[in-house]
């Protein structure tokens, strides 16, 4: 063991975990053992974690649920972090159609509260498998909706003068773009203020499962992924440029383009994350070279040393 380990052991009561495999914490299910794999359920742990990593310039990234990110097959060096406990709670607040929901509450597990609530808004993201946290920093969405859409205000943990601090921050003062937001610049999210509108629950489920209906229908949902691999170029569909490409069904590896949207790369038969970088890198190469266009990655690539 690292001695950097056994002291952080020692000044933190939170779950660590060590050689933890990535594979279990990704929808890819892919990636090799993060050196430190460390659970935080309340605020002390956070900054206790956060401090010593900034003070002993220890690697740290924090993950969600792991949906859009592929780790390597070595893994990851540091400390990899997950929020779990006070930052999984939801409190609504009756009188001003809003609630409170912390980074790592799962978007679909929002989506079922919210709509039980009588407050609409968040339906697309019934089928969006990823946590609030990350979802606010790529600012997810589908079916022209998006977390942008509602809300009102995000705590997130910056550092101020060597020492990490929460901060709160006002809708109008976060950029949002597509699939992207100016949240990653800061070390973690923990909590948003969700301001949204009254509907009926019946109507409101009814949205909902239209649009997971349509998700099953075009999206290979029960393949291990990590959602749509590139991002749409303006004005025009990545999975429909790499379609068109005739790569639907192309494989190395493990690795395969989904036969059923060609905008995912699937883990078909225990694919390493060295065959999905080399798939990528095809599927990049064939676009530019037929079409011009050079598509830009919407997933998370994580290297061992980065």
């Amino acid at each position: 063991m690292q001695e950097w380990i056994s002291r952080l052991k020692s000044e933190t009561d939170a779950e660590l975990k060590l050689n933890e495999p990535m594979s279990v914490h990704t929808s890819f299910r892919i990636g090799g053992p993060a050196e430190v794999f460390a659970k935080l359920s309340n605020q002390l742990q956070l900054n206790t974690v956060i401090d010593f990593c900034n003070s002993n310039s220890i690697p740290l990234l924090f993950i969600g649920r792991g949906t859009n990110m592929l780790f390597s097959d070595q893994g990851r060096r540091g400390v990899v972090a997950k929020l779990s406990g006070q930052f999984s709670g939801i409190k609504f607040y009756d009188e001003r159609q809003s609630l409170t929901a912390g980074a790592g509450v799962p978007l679909p597990k929002l989506a079922r509260y919210t709509a039980k609530k009588s407050l609409a808004g968040l339906e697309f993201a019934f089928g969006i498998p990823g946590s609030l946290g990350g979802a606010l920093i790529m600012n997810a969405g589908a079916n022209s909706g998006s977390v942008a859409d509602v809300i009102e205000s995000v705590e997130v943990v910056d550092m101020t003068e060597n020492k990490s601090e929460v901060i709160s921050i006002s809708r109008n003062k976060i950029d949002f773009a597509y699939r992207w937001s100016s949240l990653e610049k800061f070390i973690c999210i923990t909590k948003a203020f969700i301001r949204m509108k009254s509907d009926e629950p019946e109507q409101i489920f009814k949205r909902m499962k239209t649009y997971l209906q349509k998700r099953k229908s075009t999206q290979p949902i029960s393949a291990a992924s990590a959602g749509c691999v590139f991002r749409n170029p303006p004005g025009m569909s990545a999975g429909k440029l790499i379609d068109e490409c005739g790569l639907k069904g192309e494989k190395i590896g493990g690795a395969q383009v989904s036969e059923l949207h060609a905008n995912f790369i699937i883990n078909a038969n225990n694919s390493t994350a060295r065959d999905v970088v080399n798939l990528i890198d095809k599927v990049r190469t064939v676009v530019e070279r037929k079409t011009g266009v050079e598509l830009e990655l919407e997933i998370g690539v994580f290297h061992c040393d980065n």
